[in-house]
C-alpha cells in the first residue's frame, strides 16, 4: 500500500494538489507513522515536496493510529477467546 499511496501523493503534488497529499497519507501505514512523527515529533517528512502534515491533520493521523492499534487487538484477542487461550 505504500507505493500506491505515493504514487498517488507524487501526482497530486504534481498536479497542484498538495493539500490532497497531506490526507492521502492516511491509507498506508508507512506514511500514518511518517504523518505523526512530522505532525508532532519534528521529523523531516517523505512526502513529495517534504511537507508532512500539520498539528491539525497530525490529530486525525493520531487517531487512526490509536484505532488501527486497538482495533488490531481486539481482533487477536477475539481469536484467542475463540481457541480457548
Amino acid at each position: 500500500s505504500y507505493g500506491a499511496v505515493s504514487t498517488v501523493q507524487a501526482i497530486a503534488w504534481e498536479t497542484g494538489s498538495p493539500g490532497a497529499v497531506e490526507w492521502l497519507g492516511l491509507f498506508s501505514p508507512i506514511t500514518l507513522i511518517d504523518g505523526v512523527q512530522t505532525a508532532f515529533l519534528g521529523a523531516t517528512s517523505a512526502f513529495p515536496g517534504g511537507e508532512g502534515p500539520g498539528a491539525g491533520t497530525g490529530v486525525v493521523y493520531l487517531f487512526v493510529v490509536l484505532a488501527l492499534v486497538a482495533g488490531s487487538y481486539a481482533v487477536l484477542m477475539r481469536r484467542y477467546r475463540r481457541v480457548g487461550l
